[in-house]
């Protein structure tokens, strides 16, 4: 049975239910009768007024696309499915929200199933509790925001924790004898939010962003661990009946502006074009602590003597509950960080539409300099630094990035030989001392990575007013997040308006830790693709190991052949580990025949 349906400007979906009744065998007396059913179900709701119900369902017994290759060749490959239902609401002149789901992930081979039911959020928007009405909230006070969130779910499985005969978990199919079996030993629990945050200039310049997190852990049993004898292991007991537990930390940051001009004057200024160039220097500090929940007098974790052992073992009485537990370590932490930007201002030549007209052309996008020092740790209190940069070139062609890390402690060397197969073997310890103070500078440079990239075409890429223009009259709220993937994402999709495009991409990947031999790893990625015609595309992507000296495996080859509201597409790996080919057509979305895209699609997609 299928059926579609549809209500105009509120929703539309379908609905297929399959039952399958056959006998197996020749002989009446060896016939197996299979009785399965699988039940497809989808609804889309416009994106309208306060409510919203979604639903994409995919699920049914564990035999039925076994027993029934014929429905679909690859359901029946297929191993799990995902099923989904979810309703959204806003009331209280949407102040408040509300959301619930169904999710079940299926594994028809292993018969198991994991099921979320219900999954439940509630929440407030931030609000300013002084604000005073009619106020502009300058006030430091004024400024003070707060929001809250309460998630709640409950999460079956069919795995049931008693071992069967074979000594594996026993997969219970869902039955009226499993069922209360699978409710009871369901996990489930509830966690608060509350975020309070803040943020006030000092001294004019300095901005001071102070908050306080809340978080509160709500279950309905509790762990009692202790050391078995007999089974000389820790057991952990389930105690039913509320519990509950607070976590809070509290952080505040730091930051500022500063701003350095140099004017070029006379010749200089004549000969180059250039009026100026500014530097921006951002310098951030942040302080962060959180108690130790591990901590006695917080009541969350146990501390268990253990024979033969010097230090007891400390467990969480949430421990594996479904929200976990408050953190333990305390944790006290200084962040730095250093952001600077670039830029300079010249003449622009080719505005003939004002006289001395100026255009910015960044030297420097960010150069970014960041580590952190944890004032309570017993050791190793100082973080890698991490250093990052990016720019372009050559009028925005080039990108380049690089990023790298320094290790600012020693390494003491404990011995090093050469193993049967003729490889370094390195044993090494990290001391708790800097490098500075042994004379290493900063540290040892960890790891570089640096990327260059460019993108070759004879046209610009596809602004949000040149695909709004295609899209005419047909642009609303539902097509928003579609528009904002394709510019987020256009190497993902096929432009069938660009006659060629080619895309180089050069990855050079260093790293060393202490004695060890330097690792350097160089690749030069390419792709593109070329129009034969209005309707045909040939498209590649491959790229070359340096280090290795070899074609990379994930070279691929394929022909796009556009046919308005249907797309064909041939995909062919001719070598490599995921060696295949596919071919593939279907109806294109009524956005992306407006837009003459269609959406690529990677083997681990289907």
């Amino acid at each position: 049975m299928e059926s579609r349906y549809l209500s105009r400007y509120r929703y539309q979906g379908n609905l297929s239910v399959q039952y399958s009744n056959q006998r197996l065998g020749f002989e009446v007396e060896d016939t197996v009768r299979n009785q399965d059913i699988w039940v497809r179900w989808s609804h889309t709701p416009k994106t309208t007024g306060r409510h919203r119900l979604s639903a994409n369902v995919s699920a049914g017994t564990s035999g039925f696309n076994q027993i029934n290759p014929s429905q679909n060749l690859g359901n029946t490959l297929r191993q799990e499915f995902n099923s989904s239902v979810s309703y959204s609401t806003t009331f209280f002149e949407n102040r408040f929200n509300f959301s619930t789901n169904f999710r079940m992930n299926q594994n028809v081979t292993t018969r198991k199933a994991d099921i979320l039911l219900p999954e439940v959020a509630l929440g407030m928007n931030r609000i300013y509790p002084f604000k005073k009405a009619g106020s502009s909230g300058k006030s430091w006070y004024e400024k003070i925001n707060l929001s809250w969130r309460f998630n709640a779910t409950n999460r079956l499985t069919n795995v049931l924790p008693f071992e069967a005969e074979d000594g594996s978990d026993s997969i219970a199919d869902f039955s009226s004898e499993s069922i209360p079996i699978i409710i009871r030993n369901s996990n489930n629990g509830g966690r608060h939010s509350v975020p309070i945050s803040t943020s006030f200039n000092l001294f004019k310049y300095i901005t001071v962003s102070p908050s306080i997190n809340l978080n509160e852990y709500w279950y309905l049993r509790e762990l009692n661990w202790r050391y078995d004898t007999a089974e000389a292991a820790l057991v952990a007991d389930t105690m039913n009946g509320f519990s509950r537990a607070l976590e809070y930390s509290a952080s505040a940051g730091f930051t500022t502006r500063l701003y350095g001009t140099f004017q070029t004057k006379g010749k200089v200024r004549d000969w180059t074009g250039v009026q100026a160039v500014r530097h921006v220097l951002i310098p951030t500090v942040s302080l962060n602590y959180r108690p130790n929940f591990a901590d006695e007098q917080f009541g969350i974790y146990q501390e268990i003597d253990l024979p033969d052992q010097a230090n007891p073992a400390i467990r969480s009485k949430y421990q594996g509950f479904v929200f976990g537990s408050p953190g333990s370590g305390q944790n006290g932490v200084i962040s730095f960080s250093l952001n600077n930007n670039i830029e300079m201002k010249v003449l622009d030549k080719q505005d003939s539409t004002r006289e001395n007209a100026t255009k910015k052309i960044p030297l420097l996008e960010n150069l970014q300099l960041a580590t952190s020092y944890n004032i309570l740790a017993d050791s190793m209190r100082l973080s890698p630094i991490r250093l990052s940069t990016r720019t372009k070139l050559f009028n925005n062609k080039v990108n380049i990035n690089v990023q790298g890390v320094i290790n600012p402690y020693i390494w003491q060397l404990d011995t090093s030989y050469f193993n049967t197969s003729g490889a370094l073997v390195v044993e090494q310890t990290q001391l708790n001392r800097f490098a500075w103070n042994q004379g290493g500078g900063l540290g040892q440079l960890q790891s570089v990575r640096v990327t260059v990239g460019t993108d070759f075409r004879p046209d610009k890429k596809r602004s949000r007013e040149s695909i709004s223009s295609d899209l005419g009259d047909s642009e609303n709220a539902y097509l928003e997040e579609e528009i904002q993937d394709i510019l987020n994402n256009p190497d993902y999709y096929v432009d069938w308006t660009i006659p060629w495009r080619v895309r180089l991409n050069y990855n050079v990947n260093y790293t060393k830790q202490g004695f060890q031999e330097p690792r350097i790893v160089q690749t030069l990625r390419f792709s593109g693709d070329l129009s034969l015609s209005d309707s045909w595309k040939v498209t590649f992507n491959s790229g070359y190991d340096i280090e290795n000296r070899k074609i990379i495996d994930q070279t691929s080859f394929g022909i796009s052949r556009n046919l308005h509201c249907w797309v064909m597409d041939f995909d062919w790996t001719p070598f490599g580990r995921f060696q295949s080919y596919s071919v593939d057509l279907r109806v294109k979305a009524s956005l992306l025949q407006d837009l003459k895209l269609s959406r690529r699609r990677s083997w681990f997609d289907q």
